[in-house]
């Protein structure tokens, strides 16, 4: 790990992963804080049309693909936001490919363009605690976590920290419970798969469980704090709020001016409806309604401490009915009152 003393507040970030649900708040929280951000993108055209004017494009096919150096070049951190979330996937090693190859293969980019830090967001779940008991940075996870996501995200960080060992570049994680906010939904995101439908009315059942959540500008204010005030080598948990599925229910119900509650599966019938859900995905490719993965990840019900954030990088949670709030508004097109 470089011995070098943590830079300076950023004036230029390169963001790889720009397009995906990490990404886009970053970007827009960069912006924000009025940093000029580079995004790295397979496709660059495409991200050019999604991504604000103000962000410069350069290419990145990944991890054994081409470079755009340029985009490197005079940046003061790197942010590794590549990834493929929780789920389900037909082929286990894409999870390997996009969390750990692409991380390593980034690092080592930023080390030979002179770049003085990369932030990579990794996640809580690689962090260790009873079902319903409290996580902290330092406890971390010895031994490989249920699901092919979890491991992948284990594996990156470990592989980075042996890098970073002798490495030009420090290395700070930030590891974020669920994102959520009122960005466009993407699939797969929790806007699209839970607070979107119940806010319409359109949620059957709840999966039984418990979830960590942090809102989109919240992650992204831990992780621009991240990139200058961070300790190399250092983890920093980012949540808001541990809720019960059906509170979090009930939260986004009432934000939307509705009644019904959906009832809450029991969890012998949750985890049948999930290996059905599955088998139909092997056959279509579609991701499934609801996958074992997710639901392992609710069971657990651990509660993130965001003390260290808060401590050392002064950072501020979001209040939970605050930013569902302003989520659930976005989502259904409607002003949110001031005041």
């Amino acid at each position: 790990m470089s011995d070098r003393p943590a830079p300076p507040r950023p004036a230029t970030v390169a963001v790889a992963g720009a397009t995906g649900r990490a990404g886009w708040a970053l970007v827009a929280g960069f912006l924000a804080e009025g940093v000029a951000v580079r995004a790295l993108a397979r496709d660059v055209q495409r991200a050019r049309a999604a991504l604000p004017v103000a962000v410069s494009v350069g290419r990145w096919d990944g991890p054994d693909g081409e470079l755009d150096q340029a985009a490197l070049q005079g940046c003061d951190v790197v942010v590794n936001a590549v990834g493929k979330r929780e789920g389900w996937a037909r082929d286990p090693g894409t999870f390997h490919e996009r969390n750990v190859a692409c991380a390593t293969a980034l690092f080592e980019a930023a080390c030979q363009a002179g770049v003085p830090r990369l932030v990579h967001v990794s996640t809580m779940d690689v962090l260790d605690a009873p079902p319903g008991g409290t996580l902290s940075e330092d406890r971390v996870a010895d031994r490989p976590k249920p699901t092919p996501y979890q491991r992948s995200k284990q594996q990156a960080e470990q592989a980075l920290l042996d890098l970073a060992t002798t490495g030009s570049t420090d290395l700070v994680l930030v590891n974020p419970s669920g994102i959520y906010g009122p960005t466009e939904p993407l699939p797969g995101s929790i806007e699209a798969g839970l607070l979107g439908p119940l806010a319409a009315g359109k949620l059957p059942f709840l999966p039984p469980g418990t979830m960590s959540l942090v809102f989109e500008r919240s992650f992204a204010a831990g992780t621009f704090l991240a990139s200058w005030r961070g300790r190399p080598g250092r983890r920093y948990v980012l949540c808001d709020a541990t809720v019960t599925v059906r509170e979090l229910a009930a939260l986004v119900v009432q934000c939307a001016g509705r009644r019904r509650v959906p009832p809450t599966l029991p969890r012998g019938v949750a985890r049948a409806l999930a290996g059905v859900a599955e088998g139909i995905a092997r056959v279509t490719g579609a991701q499934p309604m609801l996958s074992r993965g997710e639901l392992q990840y609710l069971a657990w019900g651990a509660r993130p401490d965001t003390a260290r954030a808060v401590d050392e990088l002064g950072w501020s949670p979001t209040p939970l009915q605050d930013g569902i709030a302003e989520t659930i508004a976005a989502l259904r097109g409607t002003p949110q009152a001031e005041g």
